[in-house]
């Protein structure tokens, strides 16, 4: 499509590899409004979740669907992220909810709290001190306007590897982490022990994953429209 297109909207710098700079404006993708503002709710969003809010806080979000091996990978690593004292706010999905919760469950594990779908994710974010993330394109563009130090684990079931790529541009600005989708189980625990322990490097993501954040992307792709119109 790229071809015959008269300009091309972005979300990620460095797209010139992937398609004709000269069509390209690095605008960003629209996302929801509530996400805008965030950093006032942090309060309201532990009271919400019933999160602790004396330890710190992992959010794990993999669609609306799920995606398996984020829910394993967490399940994997729940036992040692309970020694740790760290907590789980934990979007498992619609196909692996019940599975999940039965297996949290039975493990006896405290401060896990696997849902179905998450509603609120303006909260959601709030609450965070970490986020980890499958990296399609809206998910990659919340995630640089909420600021969180952010895992990626792109899902290799998607067309020409597109969420490494997503995520790639990311983590080439030295603004986001990412862990291999065959690498996740084995990996997360060691990967978000040694992340919440370094306040420091902690800060460096989110302050670079900020410089790329886009919050007026839809008045942007309308204004390269009207410059096409005109």
């Amino acid at each position: 499509m790229a071809r015959n297109a008269s300009a091309i909207c972005v979300a990620y710098p460095d797209m010139g590899r992937y398609f004709p700079e000269a069509k390209i404006t690095y605008t960003g993708n629209p996302v929801r409004k509530d996400i805008l503002s965030i950093a006032d709710k942090k309060a309201k969003a532990l009271a919400h979740f019933g999160i602790n809010p004396d330890l710190p806080v992992i959010l794990s979000i993999g669609g609306s669907l799920g995606a398996r091996t984020l829910n394993q990978a967490l399940l994997h690593s729940m036992v040692d992220f309970e020694s740790k004292g760290y907590q789980v706010l934990w979007q498992t999905g619609k196909f692996y909810y019940e599975k999940t919760m039965a297996e949290v469950k039975a493990s006896g594990v405290k401060g896990i709290f696997p849902l179905e779908f998450i509603k609120d994710m303006d909260l959601a974010y709030a609450a965070a001190d970490l986020v980890i993330s499958r990296s399609g394109a809206l998910s990659v563009s919340e995630l640089s306007l909420v600021g969180k130090p952010v895992i990626f684990i792109p899902s290799p079931n998607v067309a020409e590897d597109h969420q490494t790529k997503n995520a790639m541009a990311y983590v080439s600005k030295n603004a986001a982490l990412i862990l291999k989708d065959d690498e996740a189980i084995a990996q997360l625990a060691p990967m978000v022990h040694s992340l919440l322990n370094d306040q420091n490097k902690r800060d460096k993501l989110s302050q670079a994953i900020k410089k790329l954040a886009k919050p007026e992307a839809a008045k942007d792709i309308v204004k390269v429209m009207e410059g096409l119109i005109q």
